[in-house]
């Protein structure tokens, strides 16, 4: 990662790498530090994030065709089975999140969904945990991708349900270029 690259954090979202130098936290042994700002967040926001840092793991943002390339991996082989003990899927969950891994995030965000409307049919709802397990995922997945595709984040949603509904594809959007 080198300075003024644009990164994924796995919890506080994109971020622009605006300084990479050491520094030294309550007196400890100076380190060399990630010196970020969240592009969406709180203004005036900076995060330190060791350089050597192995439960954090940034990533760069995607670009247009790793998007492009993702949806159609996502419409082609959709969410994961959902784990029906609660404890265990928040456990996952959870974990899916923390690595950061932007396909296992889509078909987390897809399994999620598929069991919502599955219960919505029911006159049921999701479980509060699941709702903000897919409110985090989202959150992370809207901000990259409308990071990059230059859109709202409020437009993130209906573009990725136009790309994975096949009533709205054209049948080439899925061809690898």
């Amino acid at each position: 990662m080198q300075k003024n690259e644009m990164v994924m954090h796995p919890s506080q979202g994109v971020c622009k790498i605006t300084d990479i130098r050491k520094e030294s936290f309550q007196d400890a042994e100076p380190k060399l530090y990630y010196v970020m700002t969240p592009i969406y967040g709180t203004a005036g926001t900076t995060i330190f994030l060791p350089v050597d840092n192995e439960k954090v793991r940034l990533r760069k943002v995607m670009s247009k065709q790793e998007i492009h390339d993702l949806i159609c991996e996502i419409k082609n082989k959709p969410g994961s089975s959902w784990i029906s003990d609660s404890k265990e899927r928040q456990k996952h969950f959870s974990q899916v999140l923390k690595q950061g891994s932007h396909t296992e995030v889509m078909r987390m965000i897809a399994a999620i969904w598929s069991k919502q409307k599955e219960l919505a049919g029911q006159g049921k709802k999701l479980h509060v945990c699941d709702e903000k397990i897919m409110e985090n995922a989202e959150n992370l997945i809207h901000q990259e991708f409308a990071y990059t595709l230059d859109i709202q984040i409020k437009d993130v949603a209906p573009f990725i349900a136009g790309e994975i509904d096949p009533e709205v594809l054209d049948g080439e959007t899925c061809v690898k270029s």
